[in-house]
């Protein structure tokens, strides 16, 4: 078995049961897009969207509504109280798609380095419903 070097301020392996990969998957079996979620971060009962894509092509579809739906209603089924995460502050067009979907700016960042750029990015969140006799 092998095990990669855990860094100071790394999680805990016991972490690694908190993150989820879900994927989209078309009829052709192709992977057109992916969302990774973590529960409990930054806090218990938060859930955080590390990463989500979708592939060009079947991009202006409603499918990322229907897909951050879908995580939000798994995420209030898990007792989850609201989903958060990040934007940088070039992706307008992201920033937009999440403000549509009931996403609101709760921190902007310190400029932090993605590539060769720096860029502050925007913390956002949307509380959803907790389920019925919760």
């Amino acid at each position: 078995m092998l095990r990669r070097p855990q860094p100071k301020n790394c999680f805990k392996q016991s972490r690694l049961a908190d993150k989820f990969v879900f994927g989209l998957i078309n009829r052709r079996g192709e992977i057109v897009g992916v969302l990774e979620g973590m529960r409990h971060y930054p806090e218990e009962h938060i859930w955080w969207i590390g990463l989500f894509l979708l592939a060009p092509s079947v991009r202006q579809q409603c499918l990322g509504q229907l897909i951050v739906e879908g995580f939000s209603g798994y995420v209030r089924s898990q007792n989850g109280r609201a989903v958060m995460l990040g934007v940088v502050a070039d992706n307008h067009l992201a920033h937009k798609f999440w403000h549509r979907l009931g996403f609101e700016d709760v921190q902007i960042t310190e400029p932090r380095q993605f590539g060769k750029k720096w860029q502050p990015v925007t913390v956002m969140r949307r509380n959803i419903a907790a389920p019925p006799g919760y």
